[in-house]
């Protein structure tokens, strides 16, 4: 090989020496940043493994935290009877971090049919007597069950005004709205399985008078005091929501990231975002009843499940060992770099001796004695 031939050589050589320590050195910094996140994501799954979950119990077992339990469903008698686990205080409710009682869609819909509405946020604001009872007749009379006119509205302003279902000391008007109450219970269908409007029912008792003037001379306080302990049963159910909702305003602006994630409530609860609240008989939140208070109480239990524990280790693993192939690559691929490297060294060496060699043997040429 030529001298010029040598040059070029040696400075294509040169270049790819650059390229190839440049190459090492990127790679020595993504190894790194590799390092760093395998710190760091060592420390995200410690720290979940020490986490605790926010759930409840129920019958021995424990799931995760939901708003059917900290708030119920409209679906009372699944309530009643046990086939929905519902919180044992009942004067416990969720709110935002505003104080805005948080409403479901199934809330919603029953707040609306009373004519509340909701802004462009999904906010409702705080509503007067008249309107709570109102609600609280959409709440508890669902189905037509407890649509004869009057009665639903009578019963609640009883006990809402501290009424007791067994003091029999009831107004002549909830005992004349009783009798039209189980002449519609008895006579029609109103079951919630086929629900009838207001109307429909209101239509019924003015097409049956004559039953309803008997029913209404031989109702006693006794009947009375059975039809209410059936609707005081729904109202304890509901009316600290809706009197929380009075007082402190309601929101529906969460019910996407509820209906959608079914963490969002326990990591709101966490994050502050969500707060659970103890209602006073003013409507207004009991300042002590802090998280602390309901986990204390038992209604709120701070857990990590052996399921949980087990998602965390997949997780943890799948993760490290996406890390580690990018690891074992770079190393690769940095063990072939310094492999290139140090033949290109060894070669631009023998170049330069050679070039070295070459030129001085043209200045050396002639000048021999």
């Amino acid at each position: 090989m030529g001298l010029s031939a040598s040059q070029a050589r040696l400075l294509t050589l040169t270049a790819r020496k650059g390229d190839v320590e440049y190459g090492i050195s990127m790679n020595a910094l993504e190894k790194m940043s590799l390092a760093r996140q395998m710190t760091e994501l060592t420390r995200e799954y410690n720290s979940k493994m020490n986490s605790k979950h926010l759930m409840y119990c129920n019958g021995g077992e424990y799931h995760k935290l939901n708003y059917r339990y900290l708030m119920g469903t409209t679906k009372a008698d699944a309530m009643l009877n046990g086939t929905t686990a519902v919180r044992d205080n009942l004067d416990m409710v969720l709110t935002d971090n505003k104080g805005q009682v948080v409403i479901d869609d199934n809330y919603a819909n029953r707040f609306k049919q009373a004519g509340l509405t909701v802004d462009e946020n999904g906010r409702g604001t705080t509503f007067d007597q008249k309107t709570l009872i109102n609600v609280m007749v959409k709440m508890c009379g669902y189905g037509g069950k407890w649509l004869a006119s009057g009665f639903a509205e009578q019963a609640i302003s009883f006990f809402i005004n501290g009424g007791d279902v067994d003091s029999q000391t009831y107004s002549a008007e909830l005992v004349k709205a009783t009798a039209k109450q189980k002449v519609l219970t008895n006579n029609f269908d109103t079951n919630e399985n086929n629900p009838k409007t207001a109307s429909e029912c209101e239509n019924y008792l003015n097409n049956n008078k004559a039953v309803v003037n008997n029913e209404v001379n031989k109702v006693t306080r006794d009947n009375t005091a059975r039809y209410l302990k059936l609707i005081k049963q729904k109202f304890d159910l509901y009316y600290p929501i809706v009197l929380a909702a009075a007082n402190n305003g309601w929101t529906t602006e969460y019910n996407n990231e509820m209906n959608n994630n079914e963490d969002y409530i326990a990591d709101s609860l966490i994050s502050g975002t969500f707060q659970l609240a103890l209602v006073q008989d003013d409507g207004g939140y009991n300042p002590d009843a802090s998280l602390a208070y309901f986990t204390t109480a038992g209604l709120v239990v701070e857990k990590n499940t052996t399921e949980d524990r087990e998602k965390m280790k997949a997780w943890y693993d799948q993760e490290r060992s996406i890390l580690t192939e990018k690891e074992n690559f770079i190393d690769l691929e940095q063990t072939e770099l310094s492999t290139e490297l140090e033949t290109i060294k060894t070669e631009i060496e023998s170049i330069k001796t050679y070039i070295n060699d070459a030129v001085t043997s043209v200045f050396n040429w002639g000048t021999s004695a």
